[in-house]
């Protein structure tokens, strides 16, 4: 099972995931309003484990675009599905 390190105001947590799973499913640890990468709410930086994550869809693309201005560490929650151990920080304001 993946461990899924969360960063939150200096504060980790770390929960087990089963193979494949959606942070969209995972409510009670992310702050998701639209789950659709449109309102950048979700918004994390992967500090580790990019590789063991779902590839970026053309939607999310967009988004990190416009709302993660390209930086190539930004993913949005709701469109990631967790396939290996990873670190993440929630709160970027990038």
């Amino acid at each position: 099972m993946p461990k899924v390190s969360v960063i939150s105001s200096d504060i980790e947590q770390v929960i087990d995931l089963p193979h494949g799973f959606s942070l969209a499913d995972t409510d009670d640890v992310f702050n998701f309003a639209c789950k659709a990468a449109a309102c950048g709410r979700c918004k994390i930086e992967v500090i580790q484990g990019m590789d063991n994550l779902s590839p970026v869809a053309p939607k999310e693309q967009r988004a990190i675009t416009v709302l993660g201005k390209g930086q190539p560490a930004v993913r949005f929650a709701c469109q990631v599905k967790v396939f290996g151990d990873c670190q993440l920080k929630m709160g970027v304001q990038k």
